[in-house]
């Protein structure tokens, strides 16, 4: 046979699976033959490709439930266990996945499999799905497929009716899609099973392939997933398995509960509480066949609250013979029963030190229904998860406003915000150590106010051990903390939003947050398809007072999206003849007191000497205000003309 030149255009020769683009260059030339590579067929069946058998059904929520009847009863008031209508919801989102893939990886053959909650049994009704799946095509042109853009003249890729591809974070570390099926949040975790193309148009056998194949970083990371389940479920022994997901699910709803479910907050994950859970039966403790969901609760408290957790936890450190190195920036380390990562490397020690307080909490409840000589039952898991009543525990708090002019802008700031969280609770815990904060997981706000614009944060503050006792310690801590909150803004406001979108971070008392009443819950689900929808103008705004002709000062924002430097602002005043230096007030963040006002003349002498010790830089300067005395009343009339914040700018619009 002739040997055939085939010409590819972008692809990624050894990474992608040849299945074609459509493209008129992909195409064999050798004495005059030619030949077009196709993408093969759009309506593939599922059974062309191998597909993966779902292990779990509903009997296996009845086999748990009619294993302890009060546990069940308690789950089933916190909606934490699947309904029969849920979770036949679920197969048939796994179902139409599968369907969706057969039809992007044809011909070739993929593996994908559930992991985390739904393949422990330990997931609710309200839990997402975790997806893990394995392909020979290169992750680029996979969601070029799935975009519609794997070709100029291609349609859109064919989704079902009730599924929509809600976003693809291709540059992350392991890269993810996100989609929504039958109204079910899915994450696909993807990477490329280095298989060679001679073993096409097989079912993959994962078990095998793990332990004879060598992967690249990034798959064996994926793998850690699938990885772990497996260990868990073998940990467990069959006797235990009904007591173990109920107990996991219990551990949910007090994480839930305590405010201590977001781990953008820097709080473990809920996995952690599944790792440590099993880890019980790792440990031995004398745990038998006949334990049960309410006593596998309290051992874990008993355990847990004892544990020294600047000491790293590990699954099995009998297996590798040494112990984790605990890497310094780590303020908590459960290791992973793949032994791979340390999956509490993003919890921080604010959120760390209310999570062991909780613990310690839940140990002393345990104590006390032992001395009662009473059972674990559903009088136990009520008292243990009580909703943390964190207006009633604090006087002071930390009150985040955010304001957008849409839902979907809104949902951005708040996104932007969240990020930000850990990076302010670690700065807090570095300069202000001697105030103790309490984050809360929970989006709220005030009843008078339109939920789908605005949305609250809170933290509640408290007195650490180390509070300082004289006013004038206190009163710096408190300066320093006020500060820390004004960085915050700064840094979310980084992000260019549209104009009218703003966030402010304050120190309040009790009273400024007592009226605020949870968010309605956002879902993902109906988020754009990763394009935002087109957003309204941002209205202008008109001062009242017409001033303009008088002062050349313009009476609308700025429509350009970056700012003008506040040192263009005070060279524009101080250099054009329609502007009286002496009228104007400038507003500047002090670094011990908070945001301070200087006259603009006061303001320019210290700019002359930028040697003293009083001279101000621009960075901090935070707003330009004009002060005229109306001449019919004598009265002094305030207009704010520049203002980071707000990004408002009447000095050059």
């Amino acid at each position: 046979m002739d040997r055939v030149l085939v010409r590819l255009k972008d692809w990624d020769v050894g990474k992608s699976w040849i299945v074609g683009r459509g493209l008129k260059e992909d195409v064999s030339d050798h004495y005059g033959v030619a030949c077009l590579l196709s993408r093969g067929c759009e309506n593939v069946a599922g059974e062309d490709v191998g597909r993966v058998q779902i292990a779990r059904s509903y009997e296996e929520v009845e086999k748990d439930c009619a294993a302890d009847a009060s546990v069940s009863k308690f789950l089933l008031s916190q909606n934490a266990l699947p309904t029969k209508a849920s979770f036949a919801t679920r197969v048939a989102a796994l179902s139409a996945l599968q369907d969706i893939f057969a039809k992007a990886f044809y011909p070739s053959p993929f593996y994908m499999t559930p992991v985390g909650s739904f393949t422990l049994g330990t997931d609710s009704p309200s839990s997402d799905l975790d997806i893990l799946c394995l392909g020979l095509i290169h992750r680029r042109d996979l969601f070029s497929i799935l975009r519609g853009t794997d070709t100029e003249e291609r349609d859109p890729f064919p989704f079902p009716e009730h599924c929509r591809l809600i976003r693809i974070v291709a540059d992350a570390k392991i890269p993810i899609l996100e989609l929504s099926i039958h109204g079910i949040h899915v994450d696909v975790q993807y990477a490329t099973f280095p298989i060679p193309a001679t073993h096409s148009r097989i079912a993959f056998n994962l078990d095998a392939a793990i332990a004879e194949t060598v992967f690249p970083a990034q798959t064996r990371a994926l793998l850690a997933s699938y990885t772990d389940a497996q260990l868990i479920q073998h940990a467990v022994s069959d006797t235990c398995k009904s007591a173990f997901r109920l107990a996991a699910r219990v551990l949910k709803v007090w994480a839930r509960v305590k405010g201590m479910d977001l781990v953008k907050l820097g709080f473990p994950p809920s996995h952690a509480l599944i790792v440590l859970l099993a880890g019980l039966f790792k440990r031995g403790g004398g745990l038998s066949g006949d334990v049960t969901a309410g006593g596998l609760v309290a051992e874990f408290f008993r355990v847990w609250s004892a544990h020294d957790w600047d000491v790293p936890v590990e699954w099995d450190s009998k297996v590798r013979g040494t112990s984790v190195h605990r890497e310094e920036r780590d303020r908590m380390t459960v290791v992973a029963p793949s032994g791979s990562i340390n999956i509490c490397r993003n919890v921080v020690t604010v959120s760390r030190n209310v999570w062991v307080q909780e613990l310690k909490r839940g140990y002393d409840l345990v104590c006390e229904v032992e001395a009662q000589g009473s059972e674990f039952g559903e009088d136990f898991l009520e008292k243990l998860c009580q909703e943390y009543p964190i207006l009633e525990q604090h006087s002071s708090f930390i009150h985040i406003q955010t304001s957008g002019i849409s839902f979907q802008q809104l949902q951005k700031l708040k996104a932007t915000v969240e990020r930000q969280f850990i990076t302010l609770l670690i700065h807090i815990h570095q300069r202000c150590p001697s105030i103790a904060v309490r984050p809360w997981s929970q989006w709220l706000v005030q009843p008078e106010n339109d939920p789908e614009t605005t949305a609250n944060f809170i933290l509640g503050l408290s007195k650490g051990e180390t509070f300082p006792t004289s006013p004038s310690e206190q009163k710096s801590a408190l300066a320093m903390l006020d500060n820390l909150l004004v960085n915050f803004e700064a840094q979310v406001m980084a992000e260019e939003f549209p104009v009218g979108m703003w966030v402010q971070a304050l120190r309040v008392a009790k009273d400024a947050v007592s009226n605020l009443v949870p968010a309605p819950v956002y879902d993902p689900t109906s988020a754009p398809v990763e394009m935002p929808h087109p957003e309204p103008a941002a209205p202008q705004r008109v001062f009242e007072r017409d001033l303009v002709a008088a002062t050349g000062i313009s009476s609308t924002i700025s429509s350009k999206s970056k700012l003008r430097s506040s040192e263009d602002v005070f060279n524009r005043i101080v250099w054009d003849n329609r502007f009286d230096p002496d009228t104007f007030v400038i507003g500047y963040m002090d670094r011990f007191t908070g945001i301070q006002e200087i006259p603009f003349t006061d303001f320019a002498a210290r700019k002359a000497d930028q040697q003293g010790e009083d001279w101000i830089p621009f960075h901090r300067v935070w707003y330009f205000k004009r002060v005229v005395v109306s001449g019919q009343s004598g009265e002094s009339v305030v207009e704010v003309v520049w203002d980071r914040k707000s990004k408002s700018d009447c000095i050059f619009s």
